[in-house]
Formats: C-alpha cells, structure tokens, sequence
C-alpha cells in the first residue's frame, strides 16, 4: 500500500520552518516578537501579510507543542519520525 504525505498548507509549512529555526537558534522568543519575524515570511514563502502572521500564529503553537515534547513542526518540515 503506497502511503501519502500529509498535503500541509503554505502557513503550516512557514510556520514550521520558523518554528524550527527558533528551535535551532536556541534563543527563547517572547511571544510579542513573533511578529517582527512577519517580513521573513512574507520574503521567504511569498505570503500576503494576513497569511504570515498566520504562519507565526502557527510556529508559537508549534513552540508551545515542543515545550510538551511533541515535535509538530519537524514533522511538517520533514525531519521529523
């Protein structure tokens, strides 16, 4: 039986990929700053505004997710198990 990769949308991939670069930076990021990484998002995955800051919604859930040892953003990344 062939398996499919679950089919993520463009917020959950930007929000993955921030996620995963915060995690890889090691900083801690208030949750007010997750706004200033808006531009990133919209330049990187070519998002309209609305969009990114869905992306960083994501990625501070994605945080809060880690902190409790599930790791949703490396799964959504593809470096995940």
């Amino acid at each position: 039986m062939k398996h499919e990769a679950p089919a993520f949308s463009i917020e959950e991939r930007a929000g993955a990929w921030l996620s995963q670069r915060l995690l890889d930076d090691g900083a801690p990021v208030p949750v007010a700053d997750f706004v200033h990484f808006i531009p990133a998002i919209i330049e990187r995955f070519r998002l309209a505004p609305p969009q990114a800051a869905d992306a960083c919604a994501l990625a501070l859930e994605y945080r809060l997710w880690s902190e409790r040892g599930v790791d949703i953003a490396a799964n959504i990344s593809g470096s995940g198990e």
